[in-house]
């Protein structure tokens, strides 16, 4: 059995794997998430992973969830109480990682369903959408007193916001008239 600690990043990938001994076995950098398989698909003996959670860590759990034994995702803030060194680098986060697997002491993160986060994505995307949103309504609320245009707190009834929405459509009207004025000028 190997216990492998990789350090992902997203230019490279640092792996280093300790024997049943707690020795180092074997230890590569690698490129990509394919030279990355590769080289734990070559491995001589089954093996578990452990890696440090971050953008991504649910992909990464469902490319290595069929090669592993078992594979842990590591809790970030947690591991910066265990890893306060000065000589921090990806090799050494890499072994660290893989002695913590060997010794059974690696604190972890739940990883949700594929559905799960799934929906949160989808939440998250919606939320920012509004946001977004909101932001216009609001940018367009800020312009259009310099307009001469009173802006409804509400659009109470139809009507309220029909001949609101009209008044803002002669405001549209006039100043495209008067940009088409100025273009003019410049021509």
């Amino acid at each position: 059995m190997f216990y492998v600690g990789l350090d992902i990043h997203t230019k490279h990938i640092s792996i280093c794997a300790l024997s049943e001994t707690g020795q180092v076995a074997h230890r590569s950098r690698v490129r990509g998430i394919e030279e990355m398989l590769q080289t734990l698909k070559g491995l001589p003996d089954r093996f578990e992973v452990c890696y440090e959670a971050s953008c991504g860590y649910g992909h990464f759990h469902d490319l290595l969830q069929p090669l592993a034994e078992r594979v842990l995702v590591a809790h970030p803030g947690q591991l910066r109480l265990i890893f306060r060194s000065k000589n921090k680098n990806d090799r050494n986060d890499a072994e660290r990682l893989a002695k913590l697997l060997y010794l059974g002491e690696t604190p972890t993160v739940h990883v949700p369903s594929v559905e799960v986060r799934t929906w949160r994505e989808l939440i998250n995307c919606r939320s920012q959408v509004i946001a977004k949103r909101t932001r216009a309504k609001n940018t367009v609320r800020a312009l259009l007193p310099t307009w001469r245009i009173a802006t409804p707190l509400v659009c109470m009834g139809v009507t309220a916001c029909f001949s609101w929405r009209s008044a803002l459509a002669d405001a549209a009207e006039w100043m495209s008239g008067k940009s088409r004025a100025r273009l003019a000028l410049w021509s």
